[in-house]
């Protein structure tokens, strides 16, 4: 699914003769409609997976955070200010959806900080500003962390980090890269859900049958839920198929 919108040519001279305020109030009227017309195509996905229609070839780009939306675990608005930084966007969804709402509106997190003379500060930050780095020590799963417990995560991470030993590429082919949230694979990085997206490409095809007929119950807490179903969005996949595919890599199945 694409939401980019390109002008002709020929209104770049009518854009060039608008004032600023008016080019910001067209830019916000047009990322309001985008986040409408994401909800919208959240319903028509919901409506089509009650009809039972396969829509695995659809769960890329944007689309795949249509079923979050649909399930009302995900505020369409944050999708549209954050599609920019995966990681932000991940952490932020895990929120409640007012907290979501409140974020993606121009919210602000206390961020603890240090100045240029080595003082602590802490600073009111709206959420979009922050970095991938920032994102991880803000958030926790389904909540934003005090200043406080800031604290802890910064003091316990510095020493890791630092005494953390070096390998080589030439010793491993995948590494992962905590401070980008991702998986260095060569020369690339990739996120974990292109990594697990790729994985799910390896799985063998179930038959009908055995994917309707058979199942296993397992219990999760609302926040493992919550995850379960990011992670399934971001790999463009069914929480059951990801579930099947943790089985069989661990070599239960």
């Amino acid at each position: 699914m694409s939401m980019d919108i390109v002008a002709p040519s020929g209104d770049m001279p009518a854009l060039a003769g608008m004032s600023t305020q008016a080019l910001r109030e067209e830019l916000a009227r047009a990322l309001t409609l985008s986040a409408r017309t994401l909800q919208r195509l959240a319903l028509i996905w919901r409506e089509l997976e009650q009809r039972g229609e396969d829509l695995t070839d659809l769960r890329t780009g944007l689309a795949s955070y249509l079923p979050l939306i649909a399930a009302g675990q995900l505020d369409a608005e944050v999708v549209v200010r954050f599609a920019g930084n995966k990681t932000l966007l991940n952490s932020i969804s895990r929120l409640p959806v007012a907290e979501q709402h409140r974020l993606a509106t121009g919210g602000t997190v206390e961020v603890v900080g240090v100045t240029a003379d080595g003082a602590e500060i802490i600073q009111a930050v709206p959420a979009h500003t922050l970095t991938a780095a920032q994102a991880r020590v803000v958030f926790a799963a389904g909540w934003i962390r005090p200043p406080e417990e800031q604290r802890i995560i910064q003091a316990a991470r510095t020493p890791r980090d630092r005494l953390a030993p070096r390998v080589s590429n030439s010793d491993i082919a995948a590494i992962a890269d905590r401070r980008r949230g991702t998986i260095k694979v060569g020369r690339r990085h990739v996120t974990p859900g292109e990594l697990l997206a790729a994985l799910v490409d390896l799985m063998p095809p179930l038959a009908d049958d055995e994917e309707r007929d058979k199942g296993v119950v397992i219990k999760l807490s609302d926040d493992e839920h919550r995850r379960l179903r990011i992670a399934a969005a971001e790999a463009g996949t069914s929480a059951d198929r990801l579930i099947r595919l943790a089985m069989h890599n661990a070599g239960l199945i």
